[in-house]
C-alpha cells in the first residue's frame, strides 16, 4: 500500500458515514459491516472535503487519523491526518484483552481491522511496510501491557514477501520469547488486490487459527 504523508490536520467537523450510502458500499466491499465495526475501538467519520472515510482510534491516538479514498482515480489511496503514529492498533471494545493471544503485524488499517474483526488475533497497521524503531518500542510496550500475547506474525502484501521474512527476522531479534513467523498470502486474494483486506472471511479465519 501506497501511503503519502501531507501536513493535513484531522478536520474538525465530519460526516457520520452511516448516513452515506456510498461510503457504506464500499466498506460492504471489503465485508465490513458498519454496525458491527461499532464493536471496535474505532471512530469510522467522513471527509467530503477530501472524498475519504477516516479511521481513528482516539483512545490511543488523539490527533491521528488515516483517510482512504472512496475512489481508485484518487491518489494516494492512503491520506495521514495530524501526526502519524509508528503503528495503529485496532482494538475490540467488546473482547476483553485477555482474549488477544497474538498480535498479526499488516500494512494498512482495513486489513487490521478485519483481522481484529474476525479472528482473535490483534490486527496492528504497519501504516506501510518499514518497522522502525520507534515501532519496535511501541510494541515491546504493548506486549508489556498484554503479557498474555504469546506469538507474533508478519502478514505483509503478497507482493512483499522478501520485506515479509526481513521483519520476521528483526521482530525475533527483540522478541526472543515470543514465536514469530510470517504468514504468507500467494495467491489467496481477491479482485485484484494483494492484502488481508481482499481475502474473503472464511480464509481470513482458517489463515489465522493460529
Amino acid at each position: 500500500s501506497t501511503t503519502v504523508k501531507i501536513k493535513n490536520e484531522v478536520p474538525k467537523v465530519l460526516g457520520h458515514v452511516g448516513n452515506h450510502q456510498e461510503k457504506i458500499k464500499f466498506l460492504e466491499k471489503y465485508n465490513l459491516d458498519y454496525k458491527i465495526l461499532n464493536n471496535l475501538r474505532l471512530q469510522i467519520s467522513y471527509d467530503p472535503r477530501k472524498h475519504r472515510i477516516l479511521f481513528q482510534n482516539k483512545y490511543l491516538y488523539n490527533n491521528f487519523a488515516m483517510g482512504r479514498t472512496l475512489y481508485d482515480r484518487i491518489k494516494p489511496k492512503w491520506l495521514v491526518y495530524g501526526e502519524k503514529p509508528s503503528l495503529f492498533v485496532v482494538d475490540s471494545r467488546v473482547k476483553p484483552k485477555e482474549s488477544y493471544k497474538s498480535i498479526v503485524l499488516v500494512e494498512d488499517v482495513l486489513s487490521a481491522i478485519k483481522l481484529t474483526y474476525l479472528t482473535d488475533s490483534l490486527g496492528v497497521s504497519l501504516l506501510g511496510t518499514n518497522l522502525s524503531d520507534n515501532a519496535i518500542l511501541s510494541l515491546q510496550q504493548l506486549i508489556k501491557e498484554r503479557f498474555w500475547i504469546n506469538s507474533i506474525f508478519v502478514c505483509l502484501d503478497s507482493d512483499a514477501q522478501v520485506k515479509n521474512l526481513e521483519l520476521e527476522a528483526k521482530i525475533k531479534v527483540y522478541f526472543p520469547n515470543k514465536k514469530v513467523d510470517s504468514i504468507h498470502l500467494n495467491n489467496l486474494t481477491l479482485h485484484g488486490g494483494k492484502d488481508i483486506k481482499d481475502l474473503d472471511d472464511t480464509t481470513i479465519k482458517n489463515l489465522l487459527a493460529i
